[in-house]
């Protein structure tokens, strides 16, 4: 972004993408806190505890052949 914002020819508009671009990412961080907490609570939660690891491994063995693929198509 830095350097898009460098290239942009306009001092104005480059300041506009540099503060729309910590303005974006500003607003993720502050939705990914509470969601954070929450999946927190979930997966210590006796109710949904299985669920949870169940969730958990699945969830890992996408991310790891999603890793094989790139690795895969990168060669």
């Amino acid at each position: 972004m830095g350097i898009l914002a460098a290239t942009a020819g306009s001092l104005v508009w480059s300041v506009l993408l540099l503060l729309l671009y910590f303005i974006g990412h500003g607003i993720l961080a502050v939705i990914a806190e509470p969601s954070m907490g929450f999946a927190q609570k979930l997966s210590q939660s006796e109710k949904y505890g299985k669920a949870s690891a169940i969730l958990k491994i699945v969830m890992g063995a996408v991310i790891l052949l999603i890793g094989f693929y790139l690795l895969y198509s990168g060669f």
